[in-house]
């Protein structure tokens, strides 16, 4: 009788060994019957994914140009820190002077409430950038320094009149 119990048992261990090896082949579709949860769980769970990784990278990006503009205002406020900046960028102290001149005219240099940020000086600004054959890249980078983080381009398109912008060279 212990023997017809072996046998039985060596049979039921042999049977299920073989339909482990059938479930556990090695193929591709019998991975994917085998774990369909996952795969489930991760074809719903990818966009999901994808959105916040897009989402992080774009808060990033803002908290990089804040720090920038911070670090910016931290250099403006040091005329010593100011002139290193300003050096790193050229040496030329004329296109300092024209870049915290324009910063001047254009008016940004001054609070809100302060009535010469009212009224920005058109003529001034254009013969100071018309001496320019071509307005050079250096100082749209020292205008960008001085002005704490503000564009040349972007700030003579909001004030200047037409006449005087469109006889610029950029």
């Amino acid at each position: 009788m212990l023997n017809l119990v072996s046998k039985g048992a060596k049979a039921y261990s042999s049977l299920k060994s073989r339909n482990k090896k059938s479930e556990t082949d090695g193929s591709f579709f019998g991975a994917i019957k085998r774990n369909w949860y996952v795969v489930l769980l991760l074809f719903l769970a990818y966009p999901f994914i994808v959105s916040y990784m897009r989402r992080q990278e774009a808060k990033d990006k803002v908290r990089a140009s804040e720090d920038e503009l911070k670090a910016l205002e931290v250099i403006t406020a040091n005329p010593r820190l100011l002139n290193e900046e300003l050096n790193k960028i050229t040496t030329d102290k004329a296109l300092h002077t024209v870049a915290t001149e324009l910063f001047h005219h254009l008016g940004y240099a001054y609070p809100l409430y302060d009535p010469r940020r009212w009224s920005e000086n058109d003529e001034a600004i254009f013969l100071l950038l018309n001496q320019f054959s071509e307005v050079p890249y250096e100082l749209i980078q020292l205008y960008f320094v001085v002005s704490k983080g503000r564009h040349l381009r972007t700030d003579c398109l909001k004030v200047l009149d037409d006449k005087y912008y469109k006889q610029l060279n950029w």
